[in-house]
């Protein structure tokens, strides 16, 4: 298990006894963290985007771009919610390629993001609505209405059925 924290590191824990070492340690919060299928590890710290080799912990390349939600997809991309409110895909190979920006999106930091079938992806910001994304379709969202106030957290249910919570004290199920 790896894990990032607000006190600025990262750290791999060996699950079977209970211990961890340094992974990271850095001058920023360590807002998300994701291993990819070839085995690196990107790290949202700050203004940038880190990519580092899991086995030798060594520094590959930095993307200069405030993200806070990471999410691997399904498809082995990965899902970057940034700090202007628009959702990126990136590839990571030996870099961290952009392969799609969708144009338009929250007016806020995109906190959270959980995948759905068919492409879609499921944001929220610090802002009471939700948006769908149909990563084949960047030009189409949808906004999703319902909450009075900050929405603060989501999961997926299953398939498509999500739940999302807010500051309203409110939990919704959508479909």
């Amino acid at each position: 298990l790896i894990s990032g924290s607000d006190d600025n590191t990262s750290k791999i824990w060996n699950l079977k006894d209970k211990k961890s070492e340094d992974f990271y340690k850095g001058k920023k919060q360590v807002s998300s963290v994701v291993v990819t299928d070839n085995n690196k590890v990107l790290l949202a710290s700050g203004k940038n985007l880190l990519l580092f080799n899991m086995d030798t912990k060594d520094q590959i390349s930095v993307l200069d771009i405030t993200v806070w939600p990471l999410l691997k997809l399904k498809n082995g991309n990965i899902a970057a919610g940034l700090g202007n409110g628009l959702l990126y895909l990136l590839k990571v190979t030996d870099e961290v390629l952009v392969k799609s920006q969708f144009p338009r999106g929250h007016k806020k930091t995109i906190n959270t993001v959980i995948e759905l079938e068919n492409n879609k992806l499921i944001t929220a910001s610090d802002e009471n609505e939700l948006i769908m994304w149909d990563c084949n379709e960047p030009e189409s969202i949808y906004m999703i209405k319902g909450h009075e106030k900050i929405v603060t957290a989501m999961c997926l249910i299953e398939g498509n059925k999500f739940a999302s919570v807010a500051k309203d004290n409110s939990l919704k199920i959508w479909e």
